[in-house]
């Protein structure tokens, strides 16, 4: 409704509220009816304003809070281009207020793909010394570290810094994508630690031998690289099958 309109409607219903007489008729054009409508005003403002409140609690209707919709948001993100319309402030701050959110690998991999990044998630999962299985030296919670989650990304190439454009404190190279790490580092549950590798395999396996979590398995040439954090130890494909380590599994080479 416009405001004309509820100025009108408030008047109305300020009339009944008038004694009776004919005295009191606000007849339209009359000096009672032109007071009445002037009256209503402060009030049709605040009815509208009040409408205009619902349109502002909506993130997909907000325009005056829209400021405001971003700070609570935590936005502009300092991960992402910064949106340069009304239009694009707004899909972000949708995006932002009705992410699903979660800390689960697949939670993860949707995130990176969002931003055009395909990765894999490995879980680290420790497992306890045995008593018969543990020889000294060995660690009292094996190789794979228990809380730790790795991410395999593409390659990306090494940045070097030039004269006449890096400053003092510089790195003189790096790597990385920094907005891949910019967004799951702003994620990553508080209790785990994220690490990121970057491969330049074009295939990668997930073994579970059972007894210490997952191995990455990279294919390289003739040669498999397997192993877990922190290295992997290079296997030549000489045969069908393949022994992990000593943990006696097999695994067949064979296509698919």
């Amino acid at each position: 409704m416009a405001l004309g309109e509820t100025i009108r409607a408030v008047a109305r219903e300020a009339a009944q509220l008038l004694p009776p007489g004919p005295a009191w008729r606000p007849e339209p054009g009359t000096v009672l009816a032109r007071l009445l409508e002037g009256l209503g005003v402060p009030i049709a403002v605040l009815e509208e304003r009040a409408k205009d409140l619902a349109d502002e609690a909506d993130p997909r209707t907000a325009t005056e809070t829209l400021e405001d919709w971003e700070r609570s948001l935590g936005l502009p993100d300092e991960c992402l281009p910064e949106p340069t319309t009304d239009a694009e402030r707004r899909a972000l701050v949708l995006a932002r207020a009705l992410g699903p959110g979660a800390g689960t690998p697949a939670y993860f991999v949707a995130l990176a793909a969002a931003i055009g990044v395909p990765i894999t998630i490995e879980e680290g999962r420790a497992q306890p010394a045995r008593v018969g299985e543990t020889r000294v030296g060995d660690r009292l919670v094996g190789e794979v570290e228990d809380l730790v989650w790795t991410v395999f990304a593409p390659p990306t190439p090494v940045v070097r810094a030039r004269v006449g454009e890096a400053r003092v404190g510089d790195r003189l190279a790096t790597y990385g994508d920094r907005l891949l790490e910019c967004v799951l580092e702003r994620y990553v549950p508080a209790h785990t630690f994220l690490r990121i590798t970057y491969v330049s395999d074009d295939l990668t396996l997930r073994i579970d031998t059972g007894d210490g979590g997952p191995l990455a398995v990279l294919v390289e040439g003739n040669a498999l690289r397997v192993g877990t954090s922190p290295g992997f130890l290079a296997v030549p494909i000489d045969g069908t099958d393949l022994v992990v380590g000593g943990s006696g599994l097999r695994v067949p080479l064979t296509p698919g």
